[in-house]
């Protein structure tokens, strides 16, 4: 049995009524989920605070979107079990919103929840102006599809998958890490703008002890062997830079800021390839803060 359980899902907002601009989508999307989510399943829609709730450890949307008020015992928050995949894209207006969203952990069994979201999210609108969507189509990762508007019925049970740490092991002594979404990483309070491969490997580390621990079943690792031997990989090419980005927050009413670098780095040593276990895990669950925002979406090539 795999560490922790996952599901990819991919979807398909067409023939938009009007053209989003796609400098960021991770923020528009995540912020509509959770609006659609809430409204679909919460029975006190003018509550803005769920924490006195008495049905919230009963409730769907509380479990995947509250998560983050949750406390571990070393007092650490409980990461959402979701990401969204959408590459950075600060080009053309989109006619069609294309993105994947990844769940974790128990909420895998309840994938129809999430295709219920996104077939409301059409029918209802995104941002605050409502751009409705005339056609959903969610498909599986082989590209079959498993839910069409046109026809409202679910046709397919995806495929639920298991991360293996030793299964996704492969040979290579140079790789190059393409930060897709942009990647937030800091160290004593300072963001890094160019991260080295230990700092990588760091993140990768901590988000697989998380996630696993929340929503899997995590194996020993010996952390300062995998730190240690993380330091004699060489940086040899770094083209990345540092974005800055704004999001409005309905919940807190205020505009907040997210940055991270997107580009690409090659890094290669004799030990890389006993880290790439782990990076293929961040590959899947992202890395870095707000990764349910899409940050930290990342594609490994060896």
């Amino acid at each position: 049995m795999g560490e922790i359980r996952y599901l990819k899902l991919k979807v398909e907002l067409l023939d938009l009524e009007k053209k989003v601009y796609p400098y960021f989508l991770g923020a528009l999307i995540r912020g509509n989920f959770g609006y659609y989510l809430r409204k679909t399943v919460c029975p006190f829609k003018r509550r803005r605070n769920c924490e006195n709730c008495i049905i919230k450890n009963k409730c769907f949307y509380y479990s995947v979107f509250e998560t983050i008020k949750e406390r571990d015992k070393l007092g650490k928050n409980v990461p959402h079990p979701f990401v969204i995949d959408v590459p950075f894209n600060g080009k053309d207006y989109l006619q069609d919103l294309k993105f994947s969203i990844t769940l974790f952990g128990d909420v895998t069994n309840n994938f129809e929840y999430f295709i219920l979201v996104f077939y409301e999210m059409a029918k209802g609108g995104l941002s605050r102006t409502r751009i409705k969507s005339k056609r959903v189509v969610i498909k599986d990762e082989n590209e079959d599809i498993i839910f069409d508007s046109l026809d409202g019925k679910i046709v397919k049970k995806p495929e639920i998958k298991e991360f293996e740490l030793k299964k996704a092991i492969f040979e290579a002594e140079e790789i190059s890490i393409n930060y897709l979404s942009p990647l937030s990483l800091y160290s004593n309070k300072k963001p890094i703008l160019n991260p080295n491969f230990e700092s990588i490997i760091r993140a990768s580390l901590r988000r697989y002890i998380f996630l696993t621990r929340d929503y899997g079943q995590p194996i020993s690792l010996n952390t300062d062997y995998i730190i240690e031997k993380s330091k004699f990989i060489e940086l040899m090419k770094s083209d990345v830079r540092w974005l800055n980005l704004k999001r409005y927050s309905s919940r807190k009413r205020r505009k907040m800021k997210f940055g991270g670098i997107v580009g690409e780095q090659q890094f290669k040593g004799n030990f890389i390839y006993e880290h790439l276990g782990l990076l293929k895990f961040a590959e899947i669950f992202h890395i870095g803060k707000q990764a349910s925002f899409g940050y930290g979406y990342i594609n490994i090539k060896g």
